[in-house]
C-alpha cells in the first residue's frame, strides 16, 4: 500500500507521510520520548546528544572534576577524569533509544505502513 493512501486511511497528513525526516527532527522526537520516561531530565539527554557530536561543553560537563589546590587567584586547577555514573547513564540512554528505534522499525514494517 502506498504511504499516501495509508495516511489518508488513518487520518494522517498525506504530505507528512512521504516527507523524509531530518536527523535533527528524529533526535528531537526520540529525545522528547526519552525525557518523558526519565522524569523530565532533558539536560542529561542533551548531554548524550552533545557527546555524540563531540561538543567541548559535554566533555567538560560529563567528566568528573576534582579541584586541585595551588592555582593562582581567578584560575582553577582541575583533575578531569571519566565519570563512571554518567557513562553508565549515557550508555543506558543510547541502548534504550536503540531499542525504541528497532521497535518503531518493526511497527512501521507492518501494514498500514
Amino acid at each position: 500500500m502506498k504511504p499516501v493512501i495509508a495516511a489518508a486511511q488513518t487520518g494522517a497528513d498525506s504530505a507528512a507521510a512521504v516527507r523524509p525526516f531530518a536527523y535533527g527532527e528524529i533526535v528531537d522526537k526520540a529525545g522528547q520520548r526519552i525525557v518523558s520516561r526519565l522524569a523530565g531530565r532533558p539536560v542529561l539527554v542533551e548531554l548524550c546528544s552533545g557527546i555524540t557530536d563531540g561538543d567541548l561543553w559535554t566533555t567538560i560537563n560529563a567528566a568528573e572534576q576534582v579541584d586541585l589546590p595551588g592555582a593562582p587567584d581567578g584560575m582553577l586547577s582541575l583533575k578531569i577524569t571519566a565519570d563512571v555514573e554518567k557513562l553508565k547513564f549515557v550508555s543506558a540512554v543510547a541502548l534504550h533509544m536503540t531499542m525504541l528505534g528497532w521497535q518503531l522499525y518493526d511497527k512501521r514494517s507492518r501494514a498500514p505502513y
